[in-house]
C-alpha cells in the first residue's frame, strides 16, 4: 500500500508537474503571441506615420511649387510692366525732343540774331498751350541783352509754335537758340 500511495504521489507530482509545464507553455506562447501582435501593431502605426509624413512633405512641395510660380508670374508681369514703361517714357521722350526740335526750326525762320553776337548761346524755358501759344517763357542761360531780346522778339512772332502731340502732357521745353 505504502508503495502504491508512493507510486500515486509521484504521479500526481509527475501530472501537477506537466500541468506547470504546460501553463507555463500556454503563458509563454501567449506572451509570444502578444509580443507578435504588438510588433504588428507598432509595425502598421510606423506605417501609418511615414504615409502622413509623405503625404505632408508631398503637399509642403506642392504649396511651395505654387508659391514659386506665383511669385514667378508676378515677377514676370512686373518685368512686364517695367518695361512698358520705360518704353511709354522713351516714346515720349523721342515725341518731346522731335516737337522741340519742330519750335527750334519754326523760331529760327523768324529769327535774325543781332550782329556781332556769332557764337552766342542761350537756354530757354518755354511753356506752350495745346494750341502752340507761349505761356511761359524764360531765360536760363543768355548774356548778351540785345542777343536775348532778338531770341523772345523771334519766339513772340514765331507764334502759334508746332502743337505739342494730344497726348503729350508735359508742354515744357528747354531749347537752346545759337
Amino acid at each position: 500500500k505504502q508503495e502504491a500511495a508512493r507510486a500515486a504521489a509521484e504521479k500526481r507530482k509527475a501530472q501537477a508537474l506537466a500541468e506547470k509545464k504546460r501553463k507555463e507553455a500556454a503563458a509563454l506562447a501567449e506572451k509570444k503571441r502578444k509580443a507578435a501582435e504588438a510588433k504588428r501593431a507598432e509595425a502598421a502605426r510606423k506605417k501609418v506615420e511615414a504615409a502622413k509624413r509623405a503625404k505632408q512633405a508631398a503637399e509642403r512641395k506642392r504649396v511651395e511649387a505654387a508659391r514659386k510660380q506665383a511669385e514667378a508670374k508676378k515677377q514676370a508681369a512686373a518685368l512686364a510692366i517695367k518695361r512698358q514703361q520705360q518704353a511709354a517714357a522713351q516714346e515720349r521722350q523721342r515725341a518731346a525732343s522731335q516737337w522741340g526740335s519742330q519750335i527750334e526750326r519754326h523760331v529760327k525762320r523768324h529769327w535774325t540774331p543781332p550782329p556781332g553776337t556769332a557764337g552766342q548761346v542761350a537756354k530757354v524755358r518755354l511753356e506752350v498751350s495745346s494750341s502752340g501759344y507761349i505761356k511761359g517763357f524764360q531765360f536760363v542761360q543768355c548774356s548778351v541783352p540785345a542777343f536775348c531780346a532778338s531770341i523772345e522778339d523771334a519766339f513772340q512772332r514765331a507764334e502759334p509754335l508746332p502743337p505739342p502731340s494730344r497726348f503729350d502732357l508735359d508742354r515744357r521745353l528747354l531749347i537752346t537758340m545759337d
